[in-house]
């Protein structure tokens, strides 16, 4: 009777969702940081936050940049091409309390978007795992090697990219949201 017990026990722990499970049983503090222009790194950003329970940090330029054809594309050209990096409104945050940091943005160009960029000049991840998420419609390109070059004494673990988040399934995305959690908090 007793083996019986332990086995339904073990069956039902199999169904409970490894994030409910890992945010329940993690000690270590998370911080996600992130750039969205369109709502889309936004929305990932949230769906991590609910799965970890980490604090938001949402990078904010002073300019508003176009939201329509050709100005949405040119605009964030120009910048990468001029090394003319947006001024931010907010600082990094105090990082020293967290264990992990997410970092996510859009893929601008095949890299990482100018706010990010301008971000990254000023923070330090001096002893920090640290684990880029991006988001993107079109090419991947050169994202998660250009923001480890960029990310200044961190301890950079594998990054995530979705293309089209929007319309993946919401079960396979929480599945590949969980995966790429467990794979960044192992140290």
């Amino acid at each position: 009777m007793r083996s019986v017990f332990t086995a339904i026990i073990l069956c039902a722990l199999c169904f409970i969702p490894a994030s409910v499970y890992a945010a329940e049983n993690s000690t270590e503090k998370t911080l996600i940081i992130y750039y969205s222009l369109s709502g889309r790194t936004k929305a990932v950003a949230e769906k991590l936050q609910a799965k970890t329970g980490a604090e938001l940090f949402e990078i904010q330029t002073v300019k508003t940049y176009p939201r329509s054809h050709p100005g949405v594309y040119e605009e964030p050209k120009r910048e990468l091409e001029q090394n003319d990096l947006p001024d931010l409104k907010n600082s990094p945050p105090e990082m020293s309390s967290y264990d992990l940091i997410l970092v996510g943005a859009p893929v601008w160009w095949y890299t990482v978007p100018t706010p990010l960029m301008k971000f990254l000049q000023s923070a330090d991840f001096v002893g920090k795992r640290v684990a880029s998420f991006c988001t993107y419609d079109s090419t991947l390109g050169q994202y998660h090697p250009h923001f480890a070059q960029q990310a200044r004494n961190a301890d950079v673990k594998e990054g995530l990219s979705l293309s089209y988040p929007h319309r993946i399934p919401e079960r396979e995305l929480s599945e590949r949201l969980d995966n790429w959690l467990q794979t960044v908090r192992e140290r």
